[in-house]
């Protein structure tokens, strides 16, 4: 049996009876004394607080009042359960109450060195939020019970360059979170296609009471994935663009969210993108920031799109030349 298997069942052993002595633990669980002394002083250790009476009707106990589900985390995996609560928290989380209560249930199964030693590690470990352009703390929560239920939702949602925000019914399959955006992926009704909503640009949203039922080879971590994105983008209508530029620009296409999923072919000065026509919008507005270190070749189409985006920032930012 393994060393954990017997843990678990010496801890239960003293769950079960009122004392036990290391050599009826040691018969129960056919092993050592010497090995029962090593499992005790393991399950102290990582917190469980039983004692130790001496004397004629001596023996191993549990302390009262404890009825916690036996933990054995080491001090690494502690410390990793605290860091990976900071990433949660700082990503919009909707359940960050639950984690909180969890670990405060942790927290009191361990001992003073232990406390000492989590604090350590805690106070030097730290996420910083990414900054967001909106708001997805209210719907997080709500998204995730519907596509446990299954359950179909209408959201007002604001299209990227869309003058004004419209409501979408849609079937929800699953959430992500990539590069501090929450994104779900849903069937659109009126579409009545499979589309990615960011999360942050939902208004309002409303569960209806209808039931729908998801692909069963559906996959989030497929549906998201770079394959997955890229044989969905070359069913698509598309455009070839053809970027030019100074080294460091044209490689860095290749770290950019949706314009490496994009890329035909690139040498250290060009890259050629295949840009479906219902992306071309994002598309200049992706390439603007390069600013003067890329050019756009072909078409004429994106640079005059791109042209009359740096225009009419322009435009804007002349006329609010005032802030108060």
């Amino acid at each position: 049996m393994a060393k954990s298997d017997n843990m678990l069942s010496l801890l239960w052993l003293l769950y079960a009876r009122d004392r036990m002595t290391a050599a009826q633990l040691a018969e129960e669980l056919e092993i050592s004394i010497r090995t029962v002394y090593r499992y005790i002083d393991s399950l102290c250790a990582s917190g469980v607080p039983i004692i130790s009476d001496s004397g004629h009707d001596g023996g191993y106990r549990l302390a009262p009042g404890f009825r916690g589900t036996p933990l054995f985390f080491d001090p690494g995996e502690v410390s990793a359960l605290f860091h990976a609560t900071k990433f949660a928290e700082n990503s919009g989380y909707p359940h960050t109450d639950l984690l909180d209560q969890a670990l405060r249930k942790l927290q009191r199964t361990l001992g003073p060195d232990q406390i000492a030693q989590l604090e350590k590690h805690v106070m030097g470990f730290e996420v910083v939020p990414y900054l967001r352009g909106g708001t997805v703390e209210p719907w997080l929560g709500i998204l995730e019970e519907s596509v446990a239920q299954s359950q179909t939702v209408d959201i007002f949602y604001h299209k990227l360059n869309a003058e004004s925000p419209g409501w979408r019914r849609v079937d929800p399959y699953g959430l992500a979170f990539s590069a501090g955006v929450w994104y779900l992926a849903a069937f659109c009704h009126s579409r009545q296609a499979l589309r990615t909503f960011r999360v942050d640009r939902i208004e309002k949203l409303t569960p209806s009471d209808i039931i729908f039922v998801r692909p069963a080879d559906f996959s989030v971590q497929d549906y998201f994935s770079d394959k997955q994105m890229i044989e969905r983008l070359a069913l698509e209508p598309y455009s070839l663009v053809r970027v030019e530029g100074k080294p460091w620009a044209v490689a860095s296409l290749a770290d950019h969210w949706f314009l490496r999923l994009c890329i035909l072919e690139q040498k250290r000065t060009w890259a050629l993108l295949r840009i479906p026509t219902a992306k071309f919008e994002d598309a200049a507005i992706y390439l603007v920031p390069y600013g003067t270190s890329i050019q756009i070749a072909e078409p004429a189409v994106l640079r005059q799109r791109m042209a009359a985006l740096c225009y009419a920032w322009a435009q804007h930012f002349e006329q609010n030349e005032e802030v108060d």
